[in-house]
C-alpha cells in the first residue's frame, strides 16, 4: 500500500526558501547599501537618521527614504556634500545623486 503513495518532498524552513530567493535577485549596486548606511549614520548623527534612510543605490543614484516633507527640503540643502562625503569614505565614485522619497523609515 506505501508503494502507491508518492514521496513526500523535503520540507524546509521559509527563512531559508527566502534566503535563497533574494539571494538571486539582488540589484546591482546594493552591495554597498550596507557601508553607505554607515556612513550615512556617522555624517548626520540620529536626529536626522531616525526620519532618513538610504535604501538603494542603482546607476548611481541613491534613493533615501524620508518621513517627511520637512526633512527632505533639509537634506536638499546639503546634497552635494553628503555626495562628496559617502564617495570620499567609499574610496571610489558609486553616488552621484540622491532622490529622496517619502515612505515611513
Amino acid at each position: 500500500m506505501n508503494k502507491n503513495r508518492p514521496s513526500q518532498p523535503e520540507v524546509s524552513h521559509i527563512k531559508d526558501l527566502l534566503h535563497q530567493i533574494m539571494t538571486g535577485v539582488r540589484r546591482p549596486g546594493n552591495d554597498d547599501i550596507h557601508q553607505i548606511q554607515r556612513i550615512w549614520d556617522e555624517m548626520l548623527g540620529q536626529t536626522i537618521t531616525r526620519h532618513a534612510r538610504p535604501v538603494a543605490l542603482e546607476k548611481g543614484i541613491l534613493t533615501i527614504h524620508v518621513d517627511s516633507s520637512t526633512i527632505t527640503q533639509q537634506l536638499r540643502f546639503q546634497v552635494k556634500m553628503m555626495i562628496r562625503q559617502i564617495n570620499q569614505q567609499m574610496g571610489h565614485e558609486r553616488v552621484m545623486d540622491l532622490r529622496f522619497k517619502i515612505s515611513s523609515t
